[in-house]
C-alpha cells in the first residue's frame, strides 16, 4: 500500500501517512519508531486509516481544481484494492 501510494503520491507523503496511520509523529522518515508501530498495529486498521488518508487526498486535488473529477472512481478503485 505505501509504495503504491509511494508512487502516485511521492514517498515523503506517504510516509507521513503512514506515520499518522500508526500515531507517530509524522516527519516523512520511517525510522524505528515508525517501524515499532507499524508492528504493533493492528493491519486492517492500519491499512484503512492509511487508505482515507489517500482517498482525502484526491478528493482535496479535485476539489481545488488540480485533477479531473472524471478520474476519481479509478482512483477509489486503486486505493480501495489494498484492503
Amino acid at each position: 500500500i505505501v509504495f503504491d501510494a509511494g508512487v502516485l503520491f511521492g514517498p515523503p507523503r506517504a510516509s507521513r501517512w503512514l506515520q499518522e496511520a500508526a500515531g507517530v509523529t509524522a516527519d516523512g522518515i520511517v525510522g524505528p519508531a515508525t517501524l515499532r508501530a507499524v508492528n504493533a498495529a493492528d493491519p486492517r486498521q492500519l491499512g484503512v486509516k492509511f487508505i482515507t488518508s489517500w482517498l482525502r487526498r484526491h478528493g482535496e486535488r479535485v476539489q481545488a481544481g488540480k485533477s479531473s473529477h472524471k478520474f476519481i472512481g479509478g482512483w477509489i478503485n486503486r486505493a480501495t484494492s489494498h484492503l
